[in-house]
């Protein structure tokens, strides 16, 4: 079962099954099922951390009424870290959901999203590292100045 941990400790499960993709549809008008076949939805969540961070909530809501723990705390406890353990983990439920081919499917999908962002943290390490972004900042600064702004 995917996990993550909030900034105060927590572990929440994710588990996504026919009841909680319900339970998303009818709280924040997001079809979890159309996700996959509408990478813009994808993006737009990404895009829009309270948004996640509200369908993140009502995934665990159950866990989380349990521990008595509002929609508030649940996004409070949440820093950009944790998010992004979120979001691994909410992809790999999303993921697990369905079955046979279109899961392996996915896995592969997500595998290449991988490569790829690791693959583009790489070029702006190496940016900062070999003075690329400094150049560009500072041509940026000396063309502001040259045009009176």
């Amino acid at each position: 079962m995917s996990h993550f941990t909030d900034t105060e400790n927590r572990r929440w499960n994710l588990s996504i099954n026919v009841g909680t993709v319900k339970r998303v549809r009818e709280l924040t008008n997001i079809d979890l099922l159309a996700i996959l076949d509408r990478p813009q939805m994808l993006n737009d969540l990404a895009g829009d951390p309270v948004r996640f961070v509200d369908v993140l909530f009502v995934i665990i809501k159950p866990q989380a009424d349990s521990l008595d723990v509002s929609d508030e705390q649940f996004g409070e406890a949440l820093d950009g870290s944790a998010i992004e353990s979120a979001t691994d983990a909410f992809l790999e439920a999303l993921v697990d959901f369905f079955p046979g081919a279109r899961k392996a499917t996915l896995q592969k999908v997500l595998s290449r999203a991988k490569e790829t962002n690791a693959k583009a943290e790489a070029k702006l390490n190496q940016a900062l590292s070999d003075g690329t972004i400094d150049q560009a900042i500072t041509d940026a600064l000396n063309t502001g100045l040259r045009s009176g702004n």
